[in-house]
C-alpha cells in the first residue's frame, strides 16, 4: 500500500462514519441506543454463571420483569429460584433520577425487606461480577458523551462500530455505578453496545462487558435486547455470563408488580 492510500486510510479511521452520524452527534447516538432497548415492558427467565479466580462456580436462576415509566425511567424486578438457599428472595429496582434509585432486597428466610443505599449500589448483585448498577440499565441523559473514534466491531469485523465515551453529568451518578468513565463499542445494526470498558476515578480499568446474542424482540417499533452478556471483574478476577431466554415483551406486566409488597408475594 502507498502513502497516499495510507494516508486516506488514517483518515477514514478518523473520521464519524457517515454525514448522518456527524449530524447526529455523541449525544444522538447514545439516545438512539438507550431507545432502542427501552421496551414497554419484557418478562424473562435467566441465569447467571459466576466463576471464581480460583476456578469455583456458582449458577443462579430467576425469573425477570421490567417495565418502562412514563418518565423513561425503569422498574424491575428479580426473583431468584435456585439454588435453594436463594429461593424467593428478591430485588426491586425503582429508578427516580439520574441520583437516585430505590433498591429493595427481600429476604423470605428472615421475613425482612431491606433498602440498600445508593452508597452500596456500586456492590456485587448477590455474589456475581455485577453490580446492582451494572444491572440497572443506563441513561444516556445522565453521561455526558464524545466520540473517541469508529473502528471494526469486537467479533463482527464486517461492521465498523463507534467507540463513545460517556462521563457521569453528577457526583450522585458516579457514586451510584461507581464508575468515573465508561466506554462502548455501538454497533451499526442495532445501536446496541457489543462492548463496555469501565473505569474507576483512579482511571484503572475495572470491568469489561460483553453482549452478544441481540435480538430484536419487537420488530413492529425495532427494539433490540440483549440475550447474552459476560462481565469480568479485573480487580477480583471473578467472570460472570447472564443469559435471557423465553422471552416475552409488551405482554402487559401490571404497575402492581412492581412495590414493595409484591416482594412478598
Amino acid at each position: 500500500m502507498n502513502r497516499l492510500a495510507l494516508g486516506f486510510l488514517a483518515l477514514a479511521l478518523l473520521l464519524p462514519a457517515s454525514p448522518a452520524l456527524a449530524e447526529e452527534g455523541a449525544d444522538g447516538l447514545m439516545r438512539r441506543s438507550e431507545k432502542a432497548r427501552r421496551l414497554r415492558d419484557v418478562n424473562s427467565e435467566g441465569r447467571v454463571v459466576t466463576k471464581e479466580k480460583d476456578g469455583r462456580e456458582k449458577v443462579k436462576t430467576f425469573t425477570w420483569w421490567r417495565k418502562t415509566t412514563e418518565a423513561g425511567r425503569f422498574h424491575t424486578l428479580t426473583r431468584f429460584k435456585t439454588p435453594a438457599d436463594v429461593r424467593d428472595e428478591a430485588i426491586l429496582f425503582l429508578e427516580r433520577d439520574r441520583d437516585t434509585s430505590d433498591v429493595f432486597l427481600y429476604l423470605p428466610n428472615f421475613k425482612k425487606t431491606r433498602r440498600v443505599e445508593s452508597q452500596s449500589q456500586s456492590a456485587s448483585f448477590m455474589g456475581t461480577a455485577f453490580s446492582y448498577s451494572d444491572i440497572a440499565a443506563p441513561h444516556a441523559d445522565d453521561y455526558t458523551h464524545k466520540l473517541l473514534k469508529s473502528e471494526p466491531c469486537p467479533g463482527d469485523e464486517k461492521s465498523r462500530c463507534q467507540v463513545v465515551e460517556s462521563v457521569p453529568v453528577s457526583d450522585g451518578v458516579k457514586e451510584r455505578t461507581g464508575y468515573a468513565r465508561i466506554v462502548q463499542w455501538i454497533h451499526p445494526a442495532h445501536a446496541l453496545p457489543v462492548r463496555g470498558d469501565f473505569f474507576g476515578d483512579d482511571g484503572e480499568l475495572r470491568k469489561r462487558l460483553a453482549q452478544a446474542r441481540i435480538v430484536e424482540v419487537d420488530p413492529e417499533n425495532r427494539k433490540w435486547m440483549a440475550h447474552w452478556l459476560r462481565i469480568e471483574d479485573l480487580k477480583t478476577g471473578r467472570v460472570s455470563t447472564l443469559e435471557f431466554g423465553n422471552v416475552k415483551v409488551n405482554a402487559g406486566i401490571p404497575d402492581a408488580m412492581f412495590t414493595k409488597e409484591s416482594l412478598k408475594r
